[in-house]
């Protein structure tokens, strides 16, 4: 009867409603790494202890790996397309269904395993859209989106298939050089010394993702992480002695501008919106913290990361101390500005009930105020609630956990 009630689930999809509050101070796991941003329920199952060895112990889910190993090492001898390689790093359905059933399987009779999606899976918020489900469906749901993740990373890093944003995220290579099957070949052996023994089923193909994103370039995700002993030290141990009521804002959130000319550290367009929010933050009681936001973006793989570069123009030239700068130095679009610093007011355990004010020159300030759909279209959700429009510069705006929601198409910035 419960193996027919498990085929049904599988069958159906069903997904039944569980309201669940979301879990402040939760600290993640993974230290800010690219596999940590991308693939958190991959990361929870290998970093805990009890639940890996349940998982490496299991004669169904250890055989996936032990089958995808050897047909990654088989690809390498009889494959003379590249695309015949990368065929076997990904996860087929059936290797996605096999898992999903599984894993139903566990969970019902594994304390460790629901342990793990109740009290660090579900309160991380890092699949904050299914929220509204039980935990095994929250769980199984995790878990395709994880493995759409991978696909996806290897799609576009290793097939060269086209990204969201080809002017700055695509493959670094020709794919179409004869030579290019090398590269593939040499990654692959990569692949295999890294998790050819492994018996985590999701190992050979996480690992393909994260060594193409290497071999291309692209471990943006992880840039400056973790950011809380490297970038933001200084800014959050002054935040242990700040007295919120004092201040009406928590930060002044700055997005960034890329330059578009190579060899240009910071655009004249981040440096007025540094002055507008300069001119904000003396202001008494505005705000304790400046937080720039924006990645290494414009040009495609510039060296320069928008954050960094206004971070130092405001220290420089606008006489901002280094303690009240905040860097978010991983966002690649406008919405990803507003998610990204919502996520870290979340993670420093700012207080969230008090707003904070994005600034930036009129032209963008507006059109953050009226971007809800494009949040929608490109992340699933709106991972902020608007406040109240303070000036032709300014907006205010409040942190929601579903910000912590992974992108699983995104893989430079998810």
């Amino acid at each position: 009867m419960k193996r027919l009630l498990i085929l049904l689930w599988i069958i159906t999809g069903s997904i039944s409603v569980w309201a669940q509050s979301p879990t402040n101070g939760y600290q993640p796991v993974g230290n800010g790494s690219v596999q940590a941003k991308n693939f958190y329920l991959l990361t929870l199952l290998q970093h805990n202890d009890k639940v890996r060895r349940l998982l490496e112990g299991d004669s169904v889910l250890s055989s996936l790996a032990e089958l995808q190993n050897r047909n990654i090492k088989q690809s390498l001898e009889n494959c003379s397309a590249y695309t015949c390689i990368t065929a076997q790093l990904k996860l087929n359905d059936k290797q996605v269904h096999l898992a999903m059933a599984r894993l139903i399987e566990l969970y019902y009779y594994s304390s460790e395993l629901q342990d793990l999606v109740n009290n660090e899976l579900i309160p991380s918020n890092a699949y904050g859209q299914y929220n509204d489900m039980q935990p095994i469906d929250y769980l199984i749901s995790a878990w395709r989106q994880d493995a759409l993740d991978i696909n996806h990373t290897i799609a576009v890093y290793a097939d060269g298939a086209k990204p969201n944003y080809p002017d700055i995220d695509s493959i670094s290579f020709n794919v179409h050089s004869p030579q290019y099957i090398r590269v593939v070949q040499q990654a692959t052996q990569q692949v295999i010394a890294t998790a050819g023994h492994s018996h985590l089923f999701f190992m050979p193909s996480m690992t393909a993702a994260l060594t193409f994103l290497n071999v291309n370039g692209r471990n943006n995700a992880g840039d400056y992480e973790p950011m809380e002993l490297t970038v933001n030290k200084a800014a959050l141990q002054k935040a242990k002695g700040i007295s919120w009521a004092n201040y009406s804002y928590t930060v002044l959130l700055i997005p960034g501008e890329g330059p578009e000319a190579d060899n240009t550290p910071i655009s004249s367009g981040s440096k007025n919106r540094c002055r507008i929010a300069a001119a904000v933050y003396h202001q008494p009681n505005s705000a304790p913290f400046i937080m720039v936001s924006g990645g290494k973006v414009h040009p495609y793989k510039t060296p320069y990361c928008e954050a960094e570069e206004m971070k130092k123009f405001l220290i420089d030239s606008l006489q901002i101390p280094d303690s009240a700068i905040i860097m978010e130095p991983h966002a690649r679009h406008t919405t990803t500005n507003m998610r990204n610093g919502a996520r870290l007011l979340m993670q420093y355990n700012f207080p969230l009930l008090k707003p904070a004010l994005v600034v930036s020159d009129p032209s963008q300030s507006a059109y953050i105020s009226g971007m809800k759909q494009r949040c929608i279209d490109q992340l699933g959700d709106v991972p902020y609630k608007l406040g109240k429009r303070i000036s032709a510069n300014s907006q205010e705006f409040y942190a929601v956990p579903v910000a912590g929601q992974i992108n699983p198409t995104e893989p430079l910035d998810p």
